[in-house]
């Protein structure tokens, strides 16, 4: 009995002194008694003094896509990154008055050496203060969260273009701890990896997001988390500017052909227009298009522009060629006594004058001309995948 009384008195003292100090007071003395007070201790892991595996989860959250550069092949993202452990060295006893307490300095705790392995360069948030929020539980629970701008590389293939799909793979490990020290795996959320806009830049259209964890080996084994974006090319710009223009500069091209074969200048400045027009596209819109060890999707449909731009000019050339006025649909003879009499060709012999008299390139051309071309551009934007559909995927988990 004595022994309770002294415990209740005890737990009333400490209560009543509890009153007298305020929430600020209270979370300092926490601190102060659960910070590390040896820079030693910072640097090892809760699971080496235990000799346990420290398990770490992370959540991950995309604000913006800022950019996706095709010619250095990198991607650029600003995120949250969320960590989570326990460290039993951070224990305190529970206070009703707050749930945990806070600190935003990442050097005074032990925090797990993540990294992205296909960093190319990287920056923190502090311009007024460090975008970095520690919160540490009674149990020993961290929750870490710091706002960053990473941007990592991306190797892309552009054989497709402008139909091509693109994946940015991006992976987190622990830069030395190996996994019988630290694991790695996405807390269990639905997604452990959010995005805030699926359509972040007007290039590309972010197909579907797909998570992961898992070991690597690489002379030890290493923990892993992993987050795939995959991209597909929004096809507005190369429609409105090479699609469609390239067409209708092939249609042009088709129109001398049903103009009178005397108009041999007419029908030239029109094929060598559109064709010189079509160069001028070319060239403009070439400084702004991905580079590709082989002969992309693009590169075909524009070289059979080119082509049929080319013939129409030739065939011009060749309609006035065979054009020389000098056979008509009568004949005129001379008989033995010296009279002259006029004769109608017969169909034989008018067949044989096709080229000069009715323009057989011109009449072959109005048909097979426009029909090849449309052949072409059924085949080439089927086979392509143009008119697939193209839906977002919701984000995924694997």
């Amino acid at each position: 009995m004595r022994a309770i009384a002294l415990l209740s008195l005890l737990l009333c003292s400490a209560l009543m002194s509890d009153g007298s100090r305020t929430i600020p007071e209270l979370k300092l003395e926490i601190l102060n008694q659960i910070l590390p007070k040896n820079e030693n201790e910072i640097m090892i892991a809760p699971g080496n003094l235990t000799k346990d595996c420290t398990e770490v989860e992370a959540t991950l959250y995309v604000l913006n896509i800022d950019e996706i550069n095709e010619l250095k092949g990198e991607i650029t993202l600003r995120m949250y990154f969320r960590q989570y452990w326990k460290d039993y060295r951070l224990k305190y006893l529970p206070n009703p008055l707050f749930e945990y307490v806070l600190i935003n300095n990442d050097d005074a705790i032990w925090v797990p050496d993540t990294f992205f392995p296909s960093e190319k360069k990287s920056r923190s948030f502090d311009s007024l203060r460090p975008n970095v929020l520690i919160k540490i539980f009674p149990d020993g629970s961290v929750t870490y969260s710091k706002k960053l701008s990473v941007t990592l590389n991306c190797p892309m293939d552009f054989d497709s273009y402008p139909f091509d799909r693109q994946v940015c793979n991006m992976r987190l490990e622990s830069y030395g701890s190996t996994a019988e020290h630290m694991k790695l795996k996405w807390k269990a959320e639905n997604p452990p990896v959010g995005i805030y806009s699926k359509n972040p830049v007007p290039v590309f259209r972010l197909q579907k997001l797909v998570s992961s964890y898992g070991m690597v080996h690489m002379q030890k084994n290493y923990s892993f988390l992993a987050a795939d974006f995959y991209f597909s090319r929004s096809l507005n710009y190369s429609m409105y500017n090479i699609y469609l223009p390239g067409i209708a500069m092939v249609f042009l091209s088709w129109l001398p052909f049903w103009m009178n074969k005397k108009m041999i200048t007419t029908r030239l400045l029109l094929s060598v227009g559109a064709l010189l027009s079509f160069f001028a596209m070319l060239c403009r819109f070439g400084e702004r298009q991905p580079q590709s060890r082989y002969s992309s999707s693009m590169l075909w449909f524009s070289g059979t522009c080119t082509s049929f731009l080319i013939l129409s000019s030739v065939l011009s050339v060749l309609v006035h060629i065979f054009d020389r006025d000098n056979v008509a649909p009568i004949k005129i003879v001379e008989n033995g006594e010296g009279e002259i009499e006029v004769k109608k060709l017969s169909l034989k012999m008018m067949m044989k004058k096709l080229p000069s008299e009715i323009g057989w390139f011109d009449f072959g051309a109005r048909a097979v001309f426009l029909l090849a071309f449309a052949l072409f551009c059924v085949i080439y934007f089927v086979s392509s995948g143009a008119f697939s559909a193209d839906e977002a995927i919701p984000v995924t988990k694997s």
